[in-house]
């Protein structure tokens, strides 16, 4: 039964999808023969009998016609067909054959022969002779061509402008013969031209007329124009309203001449091959899904019969099943089916050999697997049993992606490189890019690969929400790290003059660290040690540069304008020296207090007499190693560290200056306690 109804409902949709296509027109037939036995249609079980109704497209024998308005929709382009007339004017053309026999006025044809003046005559006596342009009867008339079809007929002049045609289009049965008129020039109104075409119709002898543009020339005869069909006797004529001979003016309109004598077709109805009834209405009483054939046979003018068909198909229901879910679906959601009817039975089936017999059944976290037709048979309380189906499309998610340089230093852009992906259909609509870091920082963003600035150290979450056009959502969520930077920062002492000792004191960040040193700041690396003493070219204007890069790259610079000694003094010298350890001062000679940068820059001797020329104390200074410690400071004591005994001294120092000039003091000297 399941199967049964599931085939059903897809050859309904075939119905429905070759339906739509097949009646998109580009060019439409409307005088074929065909029929319509209606719409698929749902009955109730309990009282399943309805009339059947057949719409044939009714003709009758070409004894008599009835002229009707149609919309304007040409079937065939104004510019199709083979060119004939080419730079002639008022003439018939030569015999044109139809490879169908055409039945017109009660005859029976197989040849044409058309006009330059808008007019298609069965009497091929008329070939390539004279075709009168000059008129002012009114159908019928004797005066005007018999057996002949007026498409508008009026003076036009193809020898000026535009193009007459004619050509056979379509299959059997339906062919037509068509003669088309597109863009003519008036004769002697030159500027007004006509587009206008004409169709005869295999089987169904139906006659077309579409006047896509037909102005009036008024100055030349009369501006007469006619659209008519008149018999071989030139008695019996019939003619739209308001379109017999006269200046008249049309455009965009359709008139269709349909035989209407005793009817050339017959309805018939069949059940599986097998006939049920005759006419356009039948009544059926099906007690099962059951498919009926409406048949019509056209009877040719030649004797000859074409037979087509429609099927409409009948099927059993209580109240129509109606399923609906929770539609649009994503992966990964529920799918909420629901029925329309309170049952009491119900019977689910599905993809991935779903089945259920509940009224609402779900299904969690579903994939591409669970997509496709869900069919649902209720069966009612009444004992009816109807089937419907819903149709469920599960939407793809997108795989959000996204990477990032680890670690990051302080100050240093985060940019995101989006590597995401999606499967489709579809595509991903929106990028929603979320940032939180350390200290309260956060940011957003819905460019798809966005760059985020100034994050301060620490821990930062980066957050990305993919958006697909059809809705589905995926989000993903990564932690980062902002490195802080190191602090580089150095100190110094100068040593002598222009010369200064330099001493890296850098903090933070990751150690260890790698060093740069610019000691003169001219863009080159000069060491790269963590201490060092260089001798400047210069005591004023000095710069150091110091570029620190940590264990993780992170990378910190300082620049210092440094002080240089200009020079140094020549030392002061005392006048007493106080032996008790308890009065502060000067207890040692130490030439640093003295003269600041004396020791560490000049060389020197020192010599201390007593009163009676003895000499008690002597000590000497270099340079290159300075006496920075005054280990060989005079202190009154002698050399092997004799305490001296209070009373007056002489001193001598001689020693070389800043530029290499002598220096020599000599005065006396209080040892005091």
């Amino acid at each position: 039964m399941f199967a049964i109804n599931l085939l059903f409902f897809m050859r309904l949709l075939l119905i429905v999808f070759f339906g739509i296509f097949s009646s998109i027109p580009v060019f439409a037939q409307p005088g074929c023969p065909e029929v319509f036995a209606g719409n698929d249609t749902l009955v109730p079980c309990t009282n399943s009998c309805l009339d059947l109704v057949a719409k044939p497209f009714r003709v009758g024998e070409t004894t008599s016609y009835t002229v009707e308005s149609i919309p304007y929709n040409p079937p065939f382009p104004f510019t199709a067909g083979t060119p004939l007339f080419i730079g002639i004017d008022d003439i018939w053309s030569s015999i044109q054959p139809l490879p169908f026999p055409f039945c017109y006025f009660g005859g029976a044809y197989n040849q044409v022969v058309v006009g330059t003046n808008g007019v298609l005559t069965f009497d091929v006596t008329q070939a390539n002779n004279y075709c009168a342009w000059a008129f002012n009867a009114s159908l019928p008339s004797n005066t005007l061509f018999p057996n002949t079809i007026y498409g508008a007929y009026h003076d036009i002049d193809p020898s000026i402008c535009g193009q007459i045609a004619v050509q056979v289009s379509g299959n059997a049965p339906c062919r037509t013969f068509v003669f088309n008129f597109s863009n003519v020039c008036h004769f002697s109104c030159n500027n007004l031209q006509t587009t206008q075409q004409i169709v005869l119709y295999e089987t169904t002898n139906i006659i077309e007329v579409y006047i896509q543009n037909k102005p009036t020339c008024a100055t030349w005869n009369s501006g007469n124009a006619l659209i008519g069909i008149q018999d071989a006797s030139a008695t019996n004529a019939v003619v739209p309203p308001n379109r017999n001979t006269g200046p008249w003016t049309a455009a965009n309109e359709a008139w269709r001449f349909v035989p209407n004598g005793a009817p050339t077709y017959q309805v018939s109805w069949f059940e599986g091959g097998n006939p049920i009834g005759q006419g356009d209405t039948v009544t059926v009483c099906p007690n099962t899904q059951t498919t009926y054939t409406a048949q019509v046979v056209y009877t040719r003018c030649d004797g000859s019969q074409i037979t087509v068909t429609d099927d409409v198909v009948v099927d059993l229901v209580g109240s129509p099943a109606v399923p609906t879910a929770n539609l649009p679906v994503c992966e990964g959601d529920t799918l909420r089916l629901q029925s329309n009817s309170s049952g009491p039975g119900f019977v689910w089936v599905g993809p991935s050999n779903f089945s259920s017999l509940a009224a609402n059944p779900m299904l969690e976290g579903v994939g591409q697997g669970n997509a496709g037709m869900y069919a649902v048979t209720i069966t009612d309380t009444a004992g009816c049993v109807s089937t419907g189906y819903v149709w469920v499309t599960v939407n793809p998610l997108p795989r959000p992606g996204f990477s990032f340089v680890q670690p990051l230093c302080e100050g240093s852009p985060a940019n995101l490189t989006d590597t995401s992906s999606f499967s489709g259909p579809g595509q991903i609509s929106s990028y929603s890019w979320l940032i939180n870091g350390a200290n309260g920082y956060n940011d957003v963003s819905s460019l798809q690969e966005p760059s985020f600035l100034n994050l301060p150290a620490g821990t930062f979450q980066v957050q990305l929400i993919l958006t697909t056009d059809s809705g589905c959502v995926d989000t993903l969520s990564r932690l980062g790290l902002i490195s802080e930077n190191p602090q580089a920062y150095f100190g110094y002492e100068s040593l002598c003059f222009k010369e200064n000792v330099y001493q890296d004191s850098t903090q933070g960040g990751t150690p260890p660290y790698s060093l740069a040193w610019d000691w003169n700041n001219d863009g080159i690396t000069d060491t790269t040690v963590q201490s060092f003493s260089y001798v400047h070219p210069q005591s004023s204007g000095q710069q150091v540069m110091l570029t620190v890069t940590d264990s993780l790259g992170c990378r910190s610079d300082t620049l210092i304008d440094v002080m240089v000694m200009e020079s140094v003094d020549d030392p002061l010298m005392p006048n007493v020296l106080h032996l008790n350890p308890s009065i502060s001062g000067n207890n040692c000679w130490n030439f640093e207090s003295f003269a600041p940068g004396f020791n560490r820059c000049i060389d020197y001797d020192l010599w201390i007499y007593n009163r009676w020329g003895v000499l008690v104390f002597s000590t000497e200074n270099t340079s290159l190693n300075p006496d920075l410690n005054c280990l060989r400071c005079f202190c009154g004591q002698t050399n092997n560290q004799t305490t001296l005994s209070t009373g007056t001294y002489f001193y001598i120092l001689k020693g070389k200056g800043e530029f290499g000039e002598g220096i020599e003091l000599q005065g006396q000297l209080m040892i005091m306690e």
